[in-house]
């Protein structure tokens, strides 16, 4: 929702990651014991606030809930060589914050976010926190050094540097063109990856009825893991 009061939102994510087998060592012919089926899970529900505090300068927080759930899992034997199981699931709050800066010249724009600020968790003996993320970028529409129509017309080239905290840093580089403030087409690349390639997408913004919608389609090849294809759906009145 879009006002003078700043911009509420509510976000979902979800992953399924499908049905395994669940197996453990075991002194057989085979060397493991095979315990049944498991279909891991995870989610984030978020509720989001945004704020313009300047012509130029835009804060923006979210807190979320995050949930996974890994099935459950063999964490001893009885007395009678009988396994006991556990179920491996958990959920935290955790915080996003970020803030946008226009410069002033052009559509030149900075920004930077946390992402997966949480307290730590702990499944079984190990604790850890959620995989806490630190991003800068810089965008612009190119066309402004051109004398095309830059209201029908917008080429955005965004530079985005990744830190994770459990992973190498990364630089994500993307490229959107904007036809009428309505149709978009993109394309972007991660460096450097192990198995995910070229990213392309597409979105659509229609009004209806006075309310803003947004749709998009990403696609993201991933080598060993497939496809993925992402979508998404956005309104704000």
């Amino acid at each position: 929702m879009n006002g003078t009061f700043g911009v509420f939102g509510v976000s979902f994510v979800s992953v399924d990651y499908g049905a395994m087998r669940s197996t453990i060592l075991a002194n057989n012919e085979q060397g493991f014991l095979d315990i049944g089926e498991f279909s891991p899970f995870a989610y984030a529900l978020g509720f989001g606030y945004a704020k313009s505090l300047t012509n130029k300068f835009s804060v923006g927080g979210q807190i979320k809930y995050a949930f996974q759930d890994l099935g459950g899992g063999v964490v001893g034997f009885g007395a009678d060589e009988s396994p006991q199981t556990k179920k491996f699931n958990v959920g935290v709050l955790a915080f996003d914050f970020g803030i946008l800066y226009k410069t002033g010249y052009k559509s030149l724009m900075f920004g930077m976010n946390i992402r997966n600020f949480s307290q730590e968790i702990e499944y079984l003996e190990e604790s850890f926190q959620l995989p806490l993320n630190f991003e800068m970028g810089i965008s612009m529409n190119v066309l402004d050094f051109t004398e095309m129509d830059t209201e029908n017309h917008k080429l955005l080239v965004s530079i985005d540097a990744t830190h994770p905290r459990d992973y190498p840093e990364q630089l994500d580089m993307g490229v959107e063109y904007v036809f009428q403030k309505t149709l978009a087409l993109r394309m972007g690349y991660t460096t450097p990856t192990d198995e995910q390639g070229v990213s392309f997408g597409v979105g659509f913004s229609p009004t209806v009825s006075g309310m803003n919608m947004v749709l998009d389609y990403a696609y993201t090849p991933f080598g060993i893991f497939n496809d993925v294809h992402r979508f998404s759906f956005n309104v704000s009145f």
